[in-house]
């Protein structure tokens, strides 16, 4: 059965044999299961998958012990399979968390799978511990599993190309504070190319090379490999001629040689480019198998910008080494004839009096911001600044802008030679391209909205604000409701289409200072800051419930929309933006609990109630294991004689405090969690129990009631497992009816109807309990193998004084009589009702008025001393 731990014999940890490939070519699967043939099974689906060019090494641990040990031997797996119930009911849920939390992995996807469909986590654990998606093992069919995983692996990549953009810029920018001093060469290169490679979406194999010469027309000279990454990086400081890797230096000497971008043999990535002091560099990488190449104009643009960091590094080495060796005045006057007046960047020498020295083309806009010129004097404040520099002997740098274009400058003084060299580097397109990968790292690349990494930043900034001036801010959580059937229905491209038509319409919803952000999946957040009154936020939840009930439409289809909004309020609510989510994703919940589209606003009794849930769920988990279930039996009665025809079996719980709990407390819980499953296998296997005892000791027991929950019909082999408890138990199935509800012909009509007829041809009876409550079709009742219609106790309560309750009982009596089917009034408590009831035509009846529930040795005694019919 689902869900049983294994209790003795090995577990093996390890990799799954796959077609050949070099493993750092595939993406690394987890599968963590303590049913081995969830493994085999697992692999069995996913033998051919292939995702981006490259297939899959599965991993297997058989216990989250297990698997911390594989986590730990490898760092780079991309999607955890992960079992809910192992060694404990909440292992997998545990390993999640020290997954987050203990190795601190926040790249690696983790899929929820279980046996037991009650096991789903709760909102917050989904939240909390990033959790990628949540599947019942019944779900997971090969396209589903292969749907599921792409899914994963699409996430997991875009979060290491995040982490390769942040250590790529990072480098980038350290270089570039370095430049100044010649080793910071090969640390830009490297640099480079981590953001290239993360760019284009590339694996990490690359080199950069470049000519240590400066380059002519007629150059076919060797190229040295300054930089490299992945299987490349032992070829750094190697010579082109010298790599090992035909198709690389071929792309190489093709690239040069046409002096522009070349892919050699659709494989290779070669970017040319020739920084402004002549030296010619090379950027190659490998292409992944028939991927697109992206962002074109973005990669020249960086090119551009690293020619200038390059040339800055050069013209520094230069004039250093210059200075070195030349300190008169006819030396200096040399290093001044020697000064490339056509750089592309500003380069200025300036007197330690202020005079301006030299100074080259590009030089113009900064000049023009000092208000001097060559041979000149720099204007007040500049000469005193200058002074200032060269008497503490530390470069400055700053920033200067002129004319929309920003330049950042530094002062870099020779205090023997007596003057200061200022260098200049136009970072326009620069700041520009940096400002787009900014905004990729903070923006969903689906909708353009704010992503959850930014809404955290802002959520936290509209806390400090309000705190620190006494101000009213607020938090909306938005979940669309049912987005899981329209994605089902529409496809994945239907799906993205929905929401971005979300996301525009939310975005009219808000002012400037506030934030709409998509926080994942169908769930949005909205940030209001410098609110008046609360009163702001529920006309702007009724704004947003309307606007989002349009239909969607896409591809001459429509879709009704709905949503559920949870809203929250600094600092009423919370004092952290930590808190403050929280509370606002629990008014969601409740909110989206409560049915039709609405919204709530966060009170302490949500917080209260889902507390008392929980505890109530932990009661039941127990109860089970701790025998603290109970069945009463109560009477039910030929309403002519008052003799015993029957029993309906009840359950209750005996609770921890001494307490017994009746149904209405528990069993919608129980339904939601999946609890109801084995509950109600223990009444079934305990009524067998108890009629098998009360045959043995000479008493005729007429039949049993048992009720079945319209969630247990949709158990695998659930007929199997009612007939396999009877012929255990060796009581006959004529001793039991089943009572069932209207519902359960909501959903799979056929499949239950043919469970009944299979059940029925066993010798079990079938009642319709609450007639009239629910789904009434004529049609279905007419087809459904039932015998007995139980008239629901609230018609029955109200018909001696409401004549539309009393019409119809009179109407299901009716009804009752034209099918050939029994009809039992219940909830009887006085004898008027039952007078009534027998009247009309309807014989059976039960109620507090004839017995109350009792225990089963009190129905024995009362099977025992009186007649039964």
């Amino acid at each position: 059965m689902i869900g049983q731990r294994r209790d003795s014999g090995t577990s093996s940890v390890g990799a799954a044999r796959t077609p050949p490939r070099q493993a750092s070519r595939s993406w690394k699967i987890l599968i963590v299961d303590d049913e081995p043939s969830v493994h085999l099974v697992t692999r069995l689906a996913l033998q051919d998958f292939e995702f981006a060019g490259r297939g899959l090494t599965l991993l297997s641990a058989h216990s989250a012990s297990e698997a911390i040990t594989v986590l730990n031997a490898h760092s780079d797996i991309a999607v955890i399979l992960l079992d809910v119930v192992m060694e404990t009911p909440d292992a997998g849920l545990c390993l999640a968390k020290e997954v987050r939390e203990t190795l601190n992995n926040q790249a690696v996807r983790i899929i929820l799978r279980t046996g037991q469909p009650g096991q789903a986590p709760e909102r917050r654990v989904v939240t909390e511990y990033d959790i990628n998606d949540y599947k019942e093992k019944t779900e997971l069919t090969a396209t589903k599993l292969f749907t599921t995983i792409c899914s994963a692996l699409r996430a997991y990549r875009d979060i290491r190309a995040l982490e390769t953009n942040r250590r790529g810029l990072e480098t980038i920018i350290e270089a570039t504070a370095k430049m100044f001093r010649s080793r910071a060469l090969g640390e830009l290169a490297q640099g480079v190319l981590e953001q290239i490679t993360s760019l284009l979406y590339l694996e990490p194999d690359a080199v950069y090379c470049q000519t240590d010469t400066l380059a002519t027309a007629a150059d076919d000279g060797d190229m040295e490999v300054i930089a490299a990454t992945g299987r490349f990086q032992h070829f750094i400081g190697a010579r082109t001629t010298q790599l090992d890797v035909p198709l690389v230096a071929d792309a190489i000497t093709a690239a040069r040689q046409s002096k522009t971008h070349v892919l050699w043999k659709d494989k290779v990535y070669a970017a040319y480019f020739r920084s402004g002091n002549g030296h010619e560099n090379i950027i190659c990488v490998q292409r992944r198998a028939n991927g697109p190449l992206r962002m074109t104009k973005l990669i020249d643009l960086f090119l551009r910008n690293v020619s200038i960091a390059f040339d800055n590094i050069y013209l520094q080495r230069d004039l250093s080494q210059e200075i070195a060796v030349r300190r008169d005045a006819e030396r200096r006057e040399a290093i001044l004839a020697r000064l490339p007046g056509e750089l592309p960047e500003p380069v200025i020498r300036v007197s330690e009096t202020g005079e301006v020295l030299y100074a080259n083309d590009a030089s113009r806009p900064i000049l023009e911001q000092m208000d001097a010129r060559v041979g000149s004097r720099l204007a007040d404040p500049w000469p005193q600044r200058i002074e200032e520099i060269l008497r503490i002997g530390h470069r400055r740098d700053e920033e200067l802008v002129r004319q929309g274009r920003t330049y950042e400058v530094s002062f870099s003084p020779v205090r023997e030679a007596g003057y200061v060299n200022v260098f200049g580097r136009d970072v326009t397109e620069l700041r520009a391209m940096m400002s787009q990968l900014e905004q990729a790292a903070f923006q969903d690349p689906l909708t353009g909205l704010a992503n959850r990494l930014y809404f955290n930043r802002h959520l936290q900034q509209a806390v400090y604000s309000a705190e620190r001036y006494q101000g009213l801010s607020g938090l909306l959580l938005i979940d669309l409701d049912q987005f899981k059937q329209l994605n089902d229905t529409w496809g994945h491209d239907g799906g993205d289409r929905a929401l971005q038509e979300v996301a525009r319409r939310l975005q009219h919803f808000v002012r400037s200072a506030d934030l709409v952000a998509r926080l994942g999946g169908d769930e949005f957040g909205i940030v209001l800051t410098r609110l008046r009154t609360i009163d702001t936020m529920s006309e702007l939840a009724e704004r947003i419930i309307e606007a989002l009930s349009i239909p969607i439409r896409w591809a001459d289809r429509t879709w009704p929309l709905s949503c559920s909004i949870g809203l929250t309020t600094f600092p009423a609510d919370a004092r952290t933006a930590e808190d403050l989510l929280r509370c606002a994703d629990l008014a969601m919940y409740q909110a989206k609990k409560d049915g039709l589209p609405r919204f709530r606003f966060y009170d302490s009794s949500i917080h209260q109630r889902l507390r008392r849930r929980t505890e109530m769920e932990l009661e039941l988990r127990g109860a089970l294991s701790e025998g603290r279930f109970a069945i009463f039996y109560q009477p039910l009665v030929n309403l002519g004689t008052g003799e015993i025809i029957g029993a309906e079996a009840l359950l209750r719980l005996h609770g921890r405090d001494g307490r017994l709990v009746l149904p209405g407390e528990f069993i919608h819980i129980a339904e939601e969690t999946g609890l109801i499953d084995p509950m109600g296998e223990w009444v079934l296997r305990q009524a067998c129990a108890d009629v098998k005892q009360w045959l043995d000791q000479g008493l005729t027991v007429p039949r049993i009631a048992l009720n079945v929950s319209a969630r247990q019909f949709k158990i695998p082999d659930f007929s199997k497992q009612v007939i396999k408890i009877l012929d255990e138990s060796k009581v006959p199935a004529e001793a039991f009816e089943l009572e069932i509800t209207e519902s359960v012909l909501l959903e799979e009509e056929e499949s239950v109807l043919d469970l009944l007829q299979e059940l029925k041809d066993t010798g079990l009876a079938f009642t319709i309990d609450d007639f009239g409550t629910g789904y009434s079709s004529l049609r279905y009742l007419r087809r459904l193998p039932v015998a007995k219609l139980k008239i629901d106790r609230s018609f029955v309560c109200d018909m001696l004084t409401s004549e539309d309750a009393a019409a119809i009982v009179d109407a299901i009596i009716s009804l009752g009589k034209s099918l050939r089917l029994h009809v039992l009034g219940e909830g009887i408590e006085q004898q008027a009702q039952a007078d009534h009831l027998l009247s009309r035509g309807c014989a059976e009846g039960q109620g507090f008025h004839f017995y109350y529930p009792v225990p089963a040795g009190d129905y024995a005694n009362l099977l025992s001393h009186a007649p039964a019919g």
